[in-house]
């Protein structure tokens, strides 16, 4: 069979079922063997940012493997600020990308380049398969090293002539669930520092939602009394948001976080890397006198920026049920005690401005098992905060900062959940930067509500230059930062997707966009709505 032929058999036998994609004449074999191959779906998008941040979604709500074609040069440029961000949330993605023939690599033909040198620093590996006997080879690394701890985003270049070749469909080895044991004297060792501290505070990251671990913190939690607040930027459900012992996101910058992590003697990090912050401030986030232990997947996480009293390496699931057992059962501080100690407590509701309007209203409609997805910023405090999250794989946000991810990534969480109702809240400019992705929706049905806050402009960047306390702020004039006279409902219903207009103010229950969302669950299709939000500039906290 050709080199395309072999390729779609071996994803097909790792339980590909959807190829997401813009193509190209590189990717000409392997269209032309789709005709055939009916268990992968082809999912056509029009710019290759959007088919990034589907498979995105789609990875991260599936647990499965989600794979990209993406064409030439060309292609990947467009794709890599959304690798970007796959890197930051370790999001196992395989990049399959079309290369020119290797006969004419010498001449530097038309959409040719060194493509793995520059892909490289944002993937776990990349490779050119310049040979068709190695293409099995290839793709199975590729799989392993997608889904191997920790996770994370791979490129394969697959030149015109290898696709076209003679090749085998060689056996695609069964993905193996990583369950590295966590060594027991590190446990116990953690298990100390943590039983003699006076005030304990748990900090957990996203890669508690990786683990599956999510139910194994709140044990911990429920076992112990002891608090437990999220890292700044979270981008996963990892702990209930109305628990009696969750206490929030910690602040975006350093000197939040340490006056955050004050009050504790110690401090026990799980999947993640503390800490990551929005600015640098010049200040050191843990206090002197605050011991750090920290639980995370891989060995190369622990230590990586501040020092740790205590570190255990391992599966999270396996290493929190350690951690209970070692501690015992009367062993830790009764809640209550706990709850009287100092600790760190998520900031109260701030007034209810539009944000928080617009995040109580979404609120009032979700259910337990709803698929929140976020990209909206400026309004993230509001809707952590307001947004009740119960159930595990039920939020997913942008980790990186390269924004267009939300209203794609919301299409592939959909096709992962068929069956659940999926809303998105994502700013103006985010949108606009993937507003191809309306077309892909309305082409597949893909069933979706997207909540664009339409505040005309990128508020945060404006929260920014306020910040800088310069010519900005005094003069209410911020350049580079006005997103103004687009009309939304018309882009959306052109691209054939249901629009409608809602405008939510401040300090008064949003009634109507209740009503709209109710409207919007209602349609067949997917269904954008425009919320026209005024806000405050406010300097960044």
């Amino acid at each position: 069979m050709t080199g395309a032929r072999a390729l779609l058999e071996m994803l097909g036998a790792a339980g590909v079922d959807r190829l997401f994609g813009n193509p190209g004449t590189t990717e000409l074999p392997l269209l032309d063997e789709l005709v055939a191959f009916e268990q992968i779906a082809y999912h056509l998008v029009l710019q290759e940012s959007v088919a990034v941040g589907m498979a995105d979604g789609y990875a991260q709500a599936s647990g499965r493997p989600a794979v990209l074609s993406l064409h030439a040069t060309g292609g990947v440029a467009n794709a890599l600020g959304l690798v970007y961000n796959a890197s930051r949330a370790g999001t196992p993605l395989v990049l399959l990308c079309g290369q020119q023939d290797t006969r004419l690599a010498l001449q530097e033909p038309f959409l040719h380049s060194e493509m793995v040198r520059w892909v490289r620093p944002l993937v776990k590996w990349a490779h050119e398969v310049v040979h068709p006997a190695d293409l099995g080879r290839a793709l199975r690394r590729a799989l392993s090293d997608a889904f191997a701890p920790p996770t994370g985003p791979v490129f394969l270049a697959l030149p015109l002539d290898v696709l076209r070749a003679e090749a085998a469909a060689e056996d695609i080895a069964p993905r193996v669930a990583p369950q590295v044991a966590p060594d027991l004297a590190d446990v116990e060792r953690a298990a100390g520092l943590l039983r003699s501290a006076r005030a304990p505070l748990v900090v957990a990251g996203d890669r508690v939602a990786h683990a599956g671990a999510e139910t194994d913190l709140r044990a911990l939690a429920d076992a112990t009394g002891w608090p437990v607040a999220l890292e700044p930027y979270p981008t996963r459900f990892i702990f209930p948001t109305r628990h009696p012992q969750a206490r929030g996101a910690l602040p975006r910058f350093a000197a939040g976080v340490r006056a955050a992590l004050a009050p504790h003697d110690a401090v026990l990090v799980c999947g993640m890397t503390p800490f990551e912050h929005f600015l640098y401030d010049g200040v050191l986030p843990i206090p002197p006198d605050t011991r750090v232990v920290h639980f995370d997947l891989a060995a190369s996480f622990i230590g990586r920026n501040h020092p740790v009293a205590a570190g255990v390496a391992g599966d999270l699931r396996a290493s929190l049920a350690a951690l209970r057992e070692s501690l015992g059962p009367g062993r830790c501080v009764d809640a209550r005690d706990r709850g009287a100690a100092g600790t760190h407590r998520a900031p109260e509701d701030p007034p209810a401005g539009a944000y928080e309007a617009v995040a109580d209203a979404v609120a009032a409609v979700l259910v337990p098992d709803d698929v929140l997805v976020e990209e909206a910023i400026s309004a993230r405090a509001a809707v952590l905060a307001r947004v009740p999250r119960t159930v595990p794989g039920t939020f997913f946000g942008q980790k990186g900062g390269t924004i267009g991810w939300g209203l794609p990534a919301a299409l592939g969480v959909k096709l992962a959940h068929p069956g659940r109702r999926v809303v998105a809240i994502v700013g103006d400019g985010s949108a606009l930067m993937a507003a191809q992705g309306l077309w892909t929706a309305a082409r597949y049905a893909i069933a979706v509500v997207w909540l664009v806050l339409n505040n005309r402009g990128y508020t945060i960047l404006k929260q920014g230059l306020a910040g800088l306390d310069g010519p900005a702020a005094r003069t209410g004039v911020y350049p580079g930062t006005d997103v103004a006279g687009v009309d939304l409902v018309g882009l959306s219903r052109s691209l054939g997707v249901a629009a409608e207009r809602v405008a939510v103010s401040g300090g008064e229950r949003a009634r109507s966009l209740e009503e709209a969302l109710g409207r919007a669950f209602e349609a067949p299709g997917p269904v954008l709505l425009d919320v026209a939000v005024d806000v405050p500039v406010r300097p960044l906290s």
